[in-house]
Formats: C-alpha cells, structure tokens, sequence
C-alpha cells in the first residue's frame, strides 16, 4: 500500500511517530519518486509520501487511480485533522493550521470528552476546569487549589491561540455580569484579568478583613492591603459571595 499525504503548507511535518520514506518539497522531486513509488507496488512494498506540491498532489491523485484504492491511498494531512484524532474533539472551522502550531497544539494527546468544547477542552488543560464552570468566579477555592503559576503563564506567553481563548473567556464572564449586575463577581473579574497572584492575594486579604470589624477593617486595613488594585468593593462584601475554604 501506498500512503500519500497531501499538504500545501511547506512548514507541515508528519507527528514524530508517523514515519515518511518519500518527501516530495516541489515538482522537481517527482520523477524521482514516481520511479520508486511505481517500483514499490509492483513489489508490494509499503510507502508513506508526504507531498508539499499542489501540482504534485495532482499527478499523484491521476497515478492513484491508474493504480485504483487498493495499492493507492491519498489523503489531506492537516494540523487541524491530526489535532482532532488526537484530542476527539472538532476543532471549530475558523482555526488555521498556523495558529494550530504556533501554539504547538500537536503537543496535546489527552481526549476529552464527548460533551467538552474545543474552548473549554483547552482552557481545562490548560488552566484547570475553573472557568469552564457556571458560577466559574464562586469557585475560588477550586481555583487556588489548581493554579499552576509556571503551567499558567507559559500558556499566554508561549501559545497565541490559548491566549486569545483565555481572553475571550474573560470577555464572556464580563458581558454576563454586567448584564446580571454582579459587582461582586465583577471585582474578581478585574483581579483576575490583572494576574492570577493579583486575585490570590486578595482573597487572601478580603479573608483577612472578614475577621475584623467592619470599622476597624475598612478604616485602618482597606487601603494597605488593596492599594496594589488601586480599587474598592464598595458595599459589596465577598464573604459570602465566594468560597474561602
């Protein structure tokens, strides 16, 4: 059998543990290859072509039905392909290959399942299952619990397209509550969007005031603890709003 894959990226590689004997990189290395793919089935040999050649890929698909499915089998590779058998989930329409493996997507082999979005598939491998939950800003002390700094901030700095997932997401939480007039989780929001450290340290300092009198709390303790935000809750108390244990 005679496996080819077509792919018009010259950038695209075969996964590491998918073995290629012939590479095609321009028409150029055709004939070469038609020689040695011809000799091969007549031999019943089995070969793996990777074509980059849009022209190529064309010959090879005249030569596949010269030779008919049995000793011939074309097939697109794309990232997009590879990345879907590897994580059972459909990656949705408008992400490229190119943003496939600038984030270095390929890296992913854990399936998800079968109810999981591609967005929230990659926001739990990535971040944990924190905001990819209703009430996803309740649950503070899930999210304490699974944040990883270094996992975290390779994420957004090293693969462009987690980042814009994770920023769209935030987009997502804000829209809802503003339109649900949730200052409280509002505020959490901000921290968050500032930094996960951000949020951490002041939960920890809300949890601080929590045992205070409010009079004590909010005139001697308000301002040290919060002057890195630069922002006040106002009336609203996240106490019991959130989960601290």
């Amino acid at each position: 059998m005679i496996q080819v894959w077509l792919s018009t990226d010259p950038e695209i590689a075969l996964p590491e543990n998918q073995a290629v004997n012939i590479q095609l990189n321009s028409t150029d290395d055709y004939v070469a290859a038609y020689s040695t793919i011809v000799s091969a089935v007549h031999d019943n040999i089995a070969l793996t072509v990777l074509c980059k050649d849009r022209l190529a890929g064309s010959w090879f698909r005249v030569l596949a039905q010269k030779y008919g499915a049995a000793q011939f089998l074309i097939a697109e590779f794309t990232l997009r392909g590879q990345l879907e058998k590897q994580i059972n989930i459909a990656v949705p329409a408008h992400i490229t290959d190119r943003q496939i493996k600038e984030s270095h997507l390929l890296d992913l082999t854990i399936p998800g399942t079968p109810d999981q979005s591609f967005e929230d598939y990659m926001l739990e491998v990535f971040f944990g299952p924190f905001l990819t939950r209703i009430g996803a800003l309740r649950r503070v002390a899930e999210f304490i619990r699974n944040y990883d700094p270094e996992q975290w901030n390779l994420a957004l700095r090293e693969r462009p397209l987690i980042r814009e997932i994770y920023q769209k997401r935030l987009s997502e939480f804000k829209e809802l509550y503003l339109k649900e007039n949730k200052p409280a989780e509002m505020k959490l929001l901000e921290w968050l969007s500032q930094s996960p450290v951000v949020l951490i340290r002041n939960l920890s300092a809300l949890k601080i005031l929590a045992n205070y009198p409010p009079d004590i709390g909010k005139t001697y303790l308000w301002e040290s603890l919060f002057q890195p935000c630069g922002s006040e809750l106002g009336s609203q108390t996240c106490t019991r709003d959130c989960e601290w244990k």
